[in-house]
């Protein structure tokens, strides 16, 4: 029983982020980046108590890199294209090129995202400790 505990907060995070993409699609930008926080903390939260309950699993690794790819490579990018395309929107005297390409560059963050995550699953130096940003 306890071995599932960290990969339910984990799919709270996932959650978290989930519910804050609708909710960025529905135009509830503050909601979203509250949910965003909150997948944050479930994020915290599932390593802690894994490192806790002692229980570690494959699938609790590729559940949380996915839950952090949805959560703040995903979500972020798509909250920051819809206040991009809002500014767009507002600012009729803005070149073209840049009002069609400017809400589309805060996806790069999914993308690096998604790289990053492949690179850290993959990487077998972090055996015995950790390389990286906290």
């Amino acid at each position: 029983m306890k071995r599932h505990i960290p990969n339910t907060i984990t799919l709270l995070n996932l959650l978290c982020g989930s519910v804050a993409i609708i909710f960025a699609f529905k135009g509830w930008q503050l909601f979203a980046v509250y949910l965003i926080f909150s997948a944050a903390v479930f994020d915290f939260f599932d390593g802690f108590t894994a490192r806790l309950l002692k229980a570690y699993s494959p699938i609790g690794k590729e559940l949380d890199s996915l839950a952090d790819l949805v959560s703040f490579g995903l979500a972020p990018s798509i909250l920051i294209f819809y206040r991009l395309s809002s500014f767009v929107q507002s600012n009729p005297t803005m070149p073209a090129i840049l009002a069609t390409l400017l809400p589309y560059i805060p996806l790069s963050i999914t993308l690096a995202s998604a790289l990053r995550l492949a690179i850290f699953n993959t990487d077998t130096r972090q055996t015995n400790g950790f390389i990286g940003l906290p």
